[in-house]
């Protein structure tokens, strides 16, 4: 028979029978213990492969990941010296699926495939949990069995990544949070560059979390900080939400898992709450959806691709701006509880670490992200039913006939035009575009080369900050920049099919809130329309 125990971090698989009951040679004896638990087990060492122990004990055979626990004793595996060509690093999902699926297109475009080893040199046949600190090598191999070249993966983040991509052991770094002006300063000062650079920061993808609902539950919109004291168990009856009076039955990650890193970083983490000690936990997604969708009092959060059956709740603010999450709203960066994957680099790059950051930069991008769960930066085009709404509904409120004649104005062009998802966005007081913007000139390019005919709107919006005439200047301003950077990428006769026109509506429209930084910063912007 087959016993599971689930412990903080890791499950423990005993497989007992009869048959293994066979006193262990001394030679051969082991002692795991947990690297973040209390785990301590001595038997007799049957396989070291894949990424797993198998030990035979006392009771039957005992298997766990090798990135959980540390081995003592002489039958333990020693850690081989495997050269690599270069290390990249990142956490969690980046470390475990991403990077190994854009490895894998890269070594396509080597006629090759790649093999996945442990840090001793096995074969795996999918990466798990590496844990902190853990790494995996990627191999890549020509068709004939000969190897090209050795990448390593290194689970990292925060300081320890960039300390990593300053030392020049991993000189390519994934972070799903933007570096902050502390770790840009640290990384300068140690002489790898200036990562506010285009030509060091690079944005690849974006993903969003929805809060997730049974599909019978007709709640309305709410807060983040709603959802941040559902989660810190401040709200527990579903009247607090406006919904139908009942206890919420929250279901959350373990407070180790990475998905719960995310939730904290998202909600819980702006109110300085902790987790809830009534939440039900759960392993992981599979199960949270699960539980969800047969439980009518279910809430929790999950990423957007992983939704299954369950239902997304909108997202409100005190703006009264409602938020609904779609793979557009994502790409946008509207949606509120969204973030950027970024990879940041040496400048100094050369052989394979240059050819696969340029790889990572290139056409097969977009497919590679989407297979790997993200949302990609390709672009797409969308009616504009919710923004034309508020609008409306600001219009109909506003006592300043001047102000609402460029409201009127704009809301018959959004009724007439679909917006594209690529939004271009600004440094305050800045007509130059930030580094993801850069990038994103050269989707819009292709996109509308792809068009052949067309109108194309680029339409200005700024914060609330400054005078009303002075924004609609600034942000006619940054529409015709755009326009500018956009045909000077093209090229003479590129776009001879398209009809470019700029307008500004400064602060009308608003994407946030404008009572903090982020959201002004969401609200300097330049979309594009067409037709």
């Amino acid at each position: 028979m087959t016993i599971s125990l689930h412990l903080p971090q890791f499950s423990l698989v005993f497989a007992i029978s009869a048959l293994a009951l066979a006193t262990p040679a001394a030679a051969q004896e082991v002692t795991l213990r947990g690297i973040d638990s209390p785990l301590d087990v001595t038997g007799t060492l049957l396989s070291a492969e894949a990424g797993r122990f198998v030990l035979r004990t006392e009771i039957g055979e005992f298997e766990i990941e090798q990135s959980l626990v540390t081995c003592e004793g002489d039958a333990c595996p020693q850690a081989r010296d495997i050269d690599h060509d270069f290390n990249l690093a990142g956490e969690g999902h980046v470390s475990q699926v991403l990077i190994p699926i854009l490895a894998e297109g890269f070594a396509a475009t080597l006629d090759a495939e790649t093999v996945l080893l442990d840090a001793n040199g096995t074969p795996l046949d999918a990466v798990t949990e590496l844990g902190e600190g853990g790494q995996i090598n990627i191999r890549i191999v020509d068709f004939d069995g000969e190897a090209l070249a050795t990448l390593g993966v290194l689970e990292a983040e925060g300081e320890e990544a960039y300390a990593l991509l300053v030392s020049g052991e991993a000189p390519i770094v994934f972070s799903d949070v933007r570096a902050s002006r502390k770790e840009r300063d640290f990384v300068k000062a140690g002489g790898a560059g200036d990562l506010s650079s285009s030509e060091q920061s690079h944005v690849i993808a974006v993903e969003g979390f929805a809060v997730v609902v049974n599909p019978k539950n007709a709640l309305g919109g709410v807060t983040v900080q709603q959802v941040a004291d559902v989660f810190a168990g401040n709200i527990t009856d579903w009247e607090q939400l406006g919904g139908t009076p009942g206890p919420i039955n929250l279901y959350s990650y373990d407070s180790n898992s990475e998905t719960f890193d995310v939730i904290s970083e998202l909600v819980l983490e702006q109110y300085d709450y902790t987790l809830s000690p009534e939440a039900n936990i759960v392993q992981d997604t599979g199960e949270l959806t699960a539980a969800i969708t047969g439980d009518e009092a279910g809430f929790g959060m999950v990423s957007y691709s992983a939704r299954r059956g369950t239902r997304a709740v909108p997202l409100t603010d005190e703006c009264e701006l409602t938020y609904y999450i779609s793979p557009f709203t994502i790409k946008t960066e509207e949606y509120p509880l969204s973030r950027r994957v970024h990879i940041y680099n040496r400048p100094d790059l050369e052989g394979y670490a240059r050819d696969f950051l340029d790889y990572t930069q290139g056409p097969d991008l977009d497919g590679l992200v989407s297979k790997a769960g993200f949302i990609d930066l390709s672009v797409t085009a969308e009616i504009q039913l919710d923004a034309a709404e508020r609008v409306a509904a600001a219009a109909s409120q506003a006592t300043d006939a001047y102000e609402r004649g460029f409201m009127e104005t704009l809301m018959q062009k959004q009724n007439e035009y679909e917006r594209l998802s690529t939004t271009f966005r600004f440094a305050p007081g800045s007509n130059e575009l930030d580094a993801k913007s850069q990038r994103d000139l050269a989707r819009t390019l292709a996109f509308l080369q792809s068009r052949k005919s067309a109108e194309v709107i680029a339409v200005g919006f700024t914060d609330d900050k400054g005078p009303f005439d002075a924004n609609l200047l600034v942000s006619e301003q940054r529409a015709s920049e755009v326009l500018d950077q956009i045909r000077a990428q093209a090229g003479a006769g590129a776009l001879d099919g398209i009809d470019f026109r700029a307008m500004g509506f400064g602060e009308l429209s608003p994407a946030a809130c404008n009572s903090t930084p982020i959201g002004r910063r969401t609200n300097r912007r330049v979309e594009l329309w067409i037709k």
